[in-house]
């Protein structure tokens, strides 16, 4: 909810760092063994989900060329399938009930590695704010540089297109939830929500939530057993975003 205010105001690339920086925080929280902290570095991570959802989904629209947005959205999605993988197979290093070890901090803290890496790359490599943001906040020279590092060719059409975009947002101004539901909005508002509903209810997030509770019931409680079952769910959801990417663009959005 809070995630559009924050790439307004603070614009896609900063929030991107700052996220990343809160993220740190919150997995050393979660590191101490001490209740209040870690609920607190859980709160961050719960925080950090939504928000990423939101400037990292925004970031890749306003930035990929557009013959690539299909191609780059199944990389995304294969990567969060590669995140879900390693995620379920963490398990493999949960200590036993009973068993004193430290591996937990080293769960807790392991994105730490990752938020550093996409800070760093950001900060320092790739420290490009999306040309919409910097036409519409009238830094028109930053944009055409910025179009300039990520197209080839046709760079004119694409800087009118961005000042399309700016000049559209602005005839529609600040819309609120319910401007969604005028009838100049209201069928795509409603098509948009019942695809995103309708990927929740599918089944998969019980699964997903649930699914040691559902293999330990029929594996007497095998560590190992559960750990391997939930490897596999990861594999198999690796194993459909590679397939997707290789098959969207041939027969479309829709049919699959």
């Amino acid at each position: 909810i809070q995630g559009g205010k924050f790439v307004g105001t603070y614009g896609r690339l900063k929030t991107i760092i700052y996220s990343d920086v809160l993220g740190i925080i919150g997995c050393i929280l979660c590191m101490i063994q001490y209740l209040p902290f870690m609920l607190i570095g859980r709160a961050i991570g719960g925080f950090l989900i939504g928000l990423n959802g939101v400037v990292i989904g925004l970031y890749n629209v306003e930035m990929v060329p557009i013959h690539l947005k299909g191609t780059m959205s199944s990389i995304s999605m294969t990567f969060q399938a590669i995140g879900n993988f390693l995620s379920l197979a963490a398990a493999f290093f949960v200590p036993e009930s009973g068993v004193y070890s430290n591996s937990w901090r080293i769960l807790s803290g392991f994105p730490i590695i990752f938020h550093t890496i996409r800070a760093l790359v950001f900060q320092y490599i790739f420290h490009y704010e999306t040309p919409l943001y910097l036409v519409m906040n009238d830094k028109v020279e930053e944009a055409k540089e910025v179009l300039g590092k990520v197209y080839t060719d046709n760079f004119d059409k694409h800087l009118d297109k961005v000042f399309k975009d700016k000049e559209a947002l602005a005839a529609n101004g600040n819309l609120t939830m319910r401007d969604m539901f005028a009838s100049k909005y209201r069928r795509a508002f409603l098509v948009g929500i019942s695809i995103m509903v309708g990927n929740q209810f599918c089944g998969f997030s019980p699964i997903f939530m649930f699914f040691n509770i559902f293999v330990a019931e029929s594996a007497g409680n095998n560590p190992e057993t559960i750990s391997l079952f939930a490897s596999l769910m990861g594999i198999a959801s690796l194993i459909a975003a590679v397939v997707t990417n290789v098959f969207v663009e041939k027969y479309g959005r829709k049919p699959l």
